[in-house]
């Protein structure tokens, strides 16, 4: 196995120094055993990847900055202690949104609102993710993330694999797009190398490959390649998969059931809000529409020729759970500002446009 490289140790260690409350909460022996220590990349703490970016680690610093300054020190010490517990990819990257959503509404302390951290659900033996008073309202809040689906994930770990040993072929000067299909199996890896490499032997002679000519190479139904520009001098060429569009995938019936899930965790006749972070690559904004109203068709007049957009009755607002919530706020994980509002006219208990405009 691979392991962290000295230089990305460097790059965590330069962004935590511009982080003072966050290297003072998680303290110096802890970042030293878990930030700070060169081990197989695999088993990394998730939060050294996220300071391998300089902006998601200076937003880190703002939230816990925040909360500090905004929550009870047992809470803030519990979500800090959360942050250090949480390091695999899944957990840690569910509880990210957490604190974003919860700095973002304690920053709006001068607009009236508090904010509590795992507030006690009335009638259930459970605590919830936020709750938010103001104006005489208490707003119950539960986050969550869009994860890879199974299929997703046993793919992309192919992907991974794949792309790892066509990176060990020696003497390979391109930069290579790779993607495959459902029926992409580990037995096909040897035998899919192999057609790269033929491939690179025949075409590494050529200085530039012109840009209509890319050339692409079918590996039986299964997958494909690219070979897409020489590395500049000096460098080795590297493989980039990605999903083939083939892939059918059921974004908006995941989200369906993630906001199913998180009802439960949501008191009875309450203003109840889900917050969907779908940073996850194959989630877009009109997916939560799907999932939230219903899937959109369109309706044709045969007479008239006169086409009419209509959403079909398999939305969340239309079964039991879903008018429990009303209202579900998607975004994109690190830029809350930009959030989407849907609004659950349905819901047993709706949100008028007072608390409409402070959510």
């Amino acid at each position: 196995m691979s392991v962290v490289r000295q230089e990305e140790i460097d790059n965590a260690r330069k962004n935590l120094e511009a982080m003072p409350i966050t290297a003072q909460a998680l303290g110096k022996e802890w970042i030293t055993a878990n930030i700070l220590n060169i081990e197989e990349r695999t088993k990394k703490h998730s939060l050294f990847w996220l300071l391998w970016y300089s902006d998601r680690a200076s937003k880190l610093e703002s939230w816990l900055t925040m909360l500090k300054a905004s929550l009870p020190d047992t809470k803030f010490k519990k979500i800090v202690n959360s942050l250090k517990e949480k390091a695999g990819e899944n957990e840690f990257g569910s509880f990210i949104p957490e604190i974003e959503v919860l700095a973002y509404y304690a920053s709006k302390k001068d607009d009236g609102v508090s904010v509590e951290y795992e507030p006690s659900i009335p009638n259930k033996n459970n605590v919830g993710d936020i709750k938010l008073s103001f104006g005489g309202n208490e707003v119950y809040l539960e986050v969550t993330k869009l994860f890879s689906s199974e299929k997703e994930k046993k793919i992309d770990d192919l992907l991974h694999l794949l792309g790892s040993k066509i990176d060990e072929i020696v003497d390979n000067p391109f930069y290579i797009s790779i993607g495959i299909e459902e029926s992409f199996a580990e037995s096909d890896i040897t035998p899919f190398v192999e057609l790269v490499r033929s491939h690179i032997d025949k075409y590494k002679h050529i200085q530039e490959i012109p840009a209509e000519r890319i050339p692409k190479f079918d590996y039986n139904s299964k997958g494909f390649f690219m070979i897409l520009m020489r590395a500049p001098t000096g460098k080795k060429g590297h493989a980039g998969g990605f999903f083939t569009p083939a892939m059918e995938l059921t974004t908006a019936g995941r989200l369906k059931g993630k906001i199913k899930d998180e009802t439960e965790q949501l008191p009875d006749n309450q203003l109840n809000l889900v917050v969907l972070d779908i940073s996850h690559h194959f989630a877009h904004f009109d997916d939560i529409e799907d999932a939230f109203a219903g899937q959109e068709g369109v309706r044709i007049n045969l007479e008239t020729g006169e086409a009419t957009l209509y959403r079909n009755a398999n939305g969340i607002i239309h079964i039991d759970e879903g008018r429990q919530v009303g209202l579900i706020i998607g975004f994109k994980g690190f830029d809350y500002e930009h959030r989407k509002k849907y609004v659950n006219l349905s819901a047993i208990v709706p949100f008028n446009e007072e608390i409409l405009s402070v959510l």
